[in-house]
């Protein structure tokens, strides 16, 4: 199947530099963009809060005795100091 689009000189240019860039065709480039979108499930469902839960926790594991640096208060004052 042929698809023809329009695009904006600036990202027809973009496009090309990134082909050139990893030794591809435009149209190679593009084929591999729609693939592995394709493999993505735009429909799959959210995780469970148990799921989330424990997805922090693994993503958190070993900060435990991390130091910070932050002295505020988490305050709203605090987070916008720089703007309402």
């Amino acid at each position: 199947m042929d698809a023809h689009i329009e695009l904006e000189p600036q990202i027809a240019s973009q496009l090309a530099d990134l082909a050139a860039a990893r030794g591809v065709t435009v149209q190679q480039l593009l084929k591999e963009f729609v693939e592995q979108m394709s493999t993505l499930a735009p429909n799959s469902p959210l995780p469970t809060m148990d799921e989330f839960e424990a997805d922090l926790r693994a993503f958190a594991e070993g900060t435990e005795n991390q130091q910070s640096s932050y002295a505020g208060d988490y305050s709203r004052e605090d987070i916008y100091f720089d703007h309402d």
